[in-house]
């Protein structure tokens, strides 16, 4: 996996520390990383932790279903999306959001004009994931990274009619036949 490149180092960075931030904040006690160099990204927060379990794991591996790891309570993923095709990468998102995690973060550059990446994201494809817009960086050159989120507590809200007081209409019986 390549680096980001210079022009996208202050926004990476920035980025980075938002995810370095969330962590401390959740306080996880498992951590699933799809990252490259995860144990650098969160070294404070595993110092700070030292109970916290880091499973760091790469995204060919998880999307294949040939890494065996635990279920967490967070997953990263970031730096990866984009150099793996779409179809894989959209199975590794699903993968953690179904099986592994119930919160995952993913950082993703968004839009065409990224030149070296080998999948190139739009919103509607991350939003089409289950996946809910959090933070924008602007970077160099008009481009952004992005951070999605997904929670499995407030993934769907409950839509007003389903509720027991829609189910059964006491007041319509023997008034109408259907």
């Amino acid at each position: 996996m390549t680096k980001p490149s210079n022009s996208t180092a202050p926004c990476a960075e920035a980025a980075r520390a938002e995810l370095r931030r969330l962590a401390a904040e959740m306080v996880p006690e498992s951590l699933l990383a799809v990252v490259p160099d995860a144990e650098t990204l969160f070294a404070d927060y595993l110092k700070a932790h030292p109970r916290c379990r880091l499973a760091q794991v790469s995204g060919p591996a998880l999307a294949q279903g040939s890494a065996r790891i635990t279920p967490c309570r967070l997953a990263v993923v970031a730096d990866t999306l984009e150099h793996m095709g779409k179809g894989q990468a959209q199975i590794l998102i699903a993968r953690l959001r179904d099986l592994y995690c119930a919160t995952l973060y993913a950082l993703v550059r968004v839009g065409a004009d990224w030149p070296g990446l080998e999948s190139h994201w739009n919103a509607t494809e991350l939003l089409a994931l289950g996946l809910q817009p959090v933070k924008r960086y602007p970077c160099a050159g008009g481009r952004s990274l992005h951070l999605y989120r997904f929670d499995l507590q407030d993934y769907k809200h409950t839509p007003e009619w389903l509720n027991p007081r829609h189910w059964a209409n006491p007041e319509r019986w023997d008034k109408a036949r259907w």
